[in-house]
């Protein structure tokens, strides 16, 4: 392209920045040597420029990235504002992002459904964020889709304002599997339960299909509260639909079966260690939390040599054991008189 002049064509040398800037095999140097070098800067290469840094987490040099942008003369447009915005996001810049919001007004932006979405959800979900600038704009916005309303879910969550966080659910025209979760991880985070797994029972009456997520957050709540036909539910959907069980998935179900055994309320122990059993064994990428889930259950429940067995599986296989796995074998040992182990 140097050879032939096309390099000073403004539309070649955009293309080329963004095969730098965003190829995998690219280079953001490069990409910016290129943008740098245009006789006419326009707009879409400085947001391929941006987008490139976002895509490679270069979240500060994104902010920067429209200083310059800036100082060049280049009117920023509504999809500029949409990226600086999510860097904002991530990095909790609130007050930055009320600067670009003012920029957005000053501009005629503010109309666009994309960036007021992305106006409230840096307002409601930045660390610091303003649930009170977030519901202003949300009261204002003539059409909520249902990232707006998620957005929002989100936001009282992070505030932990449990109350305005019901009613914005209970209010949504409709729900996806993202606010259900939204809602149920909430109530795990918050330590009640049985309202979380009383929100998937709502869920599923819904006809809504829950997804990993959804799983990991109910299966904590089971493993708290108890509700073993609940539990042996998700088991059962897992096999249903074939999804594999992963690290953090297997480590949940086995951390369900092997805590609803030690509680009084439930009265089959030995089904519960099946289900924890079979569960660790249908887990193909065990992690150290699997094992420790597994070893951990089997010793509180009386199993004291399976427990002790287990622990020479696990290092047979190469999984170091931790502080966690020996206090489960004392506490197997201890329980089961097992003085010389």
């Amino acid at each position: 392209m140097i050879k032939t002049s096309q390099i000073a064509d403004t539309y070649s040398a955009s293309r080329l920045a963004e095969f730098y800037a965003i190829s995998d095999n690219g280079s953001l140097r490069h990409a910016e040597t290129v943008v740098n070098s245009m006789e006419v800067h326009d707009t879409f290469a400085w947001n391929i420029l941006i987008r490139g840094n976002l895509k490679r987490k270069n979240t500060h040099k994104v902010i920067s990235l429209y200083e310059q942008l800036l100082c060049k003369f280049v009117e920023p447009d509504g999809y500029t504002f949409t990226l600086v915005l999510k860097a904002c996001t991530i990095l909790s810049l609130t007050e930055t992002a009320k600067q670009f919001h003012c920029q957005i007004i000053k501009r005629g932006l503010e109309g666009g459904a994309f960036i007021r979405n992305k106006l409230i959800h840096v307002y409601a979900a930045a660390g610091c964020g303003s649930m009170v600038d977030a519901r202003k704009l949300f009261d204002t916005c003539p059409e909520l889709d249902i990232v707006t309303w998620n957005s929002m879910l989100e936001g009282y969550t992070h505030n932990e304002d449990g109350e305005s966080l019901r009613q914005m659910f209970d209010s949504m025209p409709q729900r996806d599997v993202v606010s259900w979760n939204t809602m149920i991880a909430y109530y795990v985070r918050v330590g009640e339960f049985a309202e979380a797994v009383e929100m998937f029972r709502r869920m599923q009456e819904e006809g809504e299909q829950p997804n990993g997520v959804t799983l990991l957050s109910v299966l904590t709540s089971i493993a708290h509260s108890g509700a073993l036909a609940q539990g042996k539910w998700v088991h059962a959907y897992i096999r249903k639909h074939g999804i594999e069980l992963d690290q953090n998935l297997g480590s949940a179900l086995v951390n369900m079966y092997s805590r609803c055994a030690t509680m009084d309320l439930v009265r089959d122990k030995c089904g519960c260690l099946d289900g924890a059993a079979e569960a660790f064994n249908e887990t193909k990428r065990k992690s150290l939390d699997t094992w420790n889930a597994m070893i951990g259950g089997l010793a509180a429940n009386g199993r004291s040599l399976e427990a002790i067995d287990l622990l020479s599986e696990m290092e047979y296989s190469n999984i170091q054991p931790d502080a966690i796995t020996f206090s489960c074998i004392l506490n197997a040992c201890s329980h089961g008189g097992l003085v010389e182990e």
